[in-house]
């Protein structure tokens, strides 16, 4: 939870620095180039396209939800969260309604979710079921590729193997 929380702090630099411009009366320089981007249909590639419309989703879902909206965005590792402290900066969102959504989604909800599925996916029996799920949605052979077992059965070595491996570091 500590980790969790060390990380919400982190992301009050970019909140305060796009406050401050805003209560400025100006906009900082990463909320221009993405409202130029936004505005501009001619942002390159399909990736660049493609992170457009995902920049202007979580800022029309920000602006609507709120503090649950960034409850939501803090909650699952999300390598975009910095623009989340931007625009909430910008839109000059009360501190602690920003601050305080960012500390309970990444301090308690999304550690805590990652501790369950991380314990649940390594603690043997969980992870049996789940290979035998796996076994029987996968095809038993695969077309043009020769394997001594199903690949099923290739997955649950490579997964034995790996495990040994890492138990012989410790």
């Amino acid at each position: 939870m500590l980790w969790g929380a060390g990380t919400a702090i982190g992301e009050v630099p970019p909140y305060l620095i796009s406050y401050s411009a805003a209560a400025a009366g100006r906009k900082t320089l990463a909320m221009q180039e993405i409202q130029e981007k936004l505005g501009s249909s001619q942002r390159s590639g399909l990736v660049g396209r493609v992170l457009s419309w995902m920049e202007g989703q979580m800022m029309d879902f920000i602006r609507k939800h709120g503090f649950w909206g960034i409850l939501l965005l803090a909650s699952w590792p999300n390598a975009a969260f910095d623009l989340c402290g931007l625009c909430c900066g910008a839109f000059m969102m009360p501190f602690w309604q920003f601050f305080g959504a960012t500390l309970i989604g990444k301090g308690l909800v999304k550690v805590n979710g990652q501790s369950v599925f991380f314990v649940t996916l390594f603690r043997r029996q969980t992870r049996d079921v789940l290979l035998t799920w796996i076994e029987s949605v996968l095809p038993h052979r695969i077309p043009g590729l020769p394997l001594p077992r199903t690949p099923a059965q290739e997955l649950q070595a490579f997964v034995d193997r790996s495990i040994a491996a890492f138990q012989t570091v410790l």
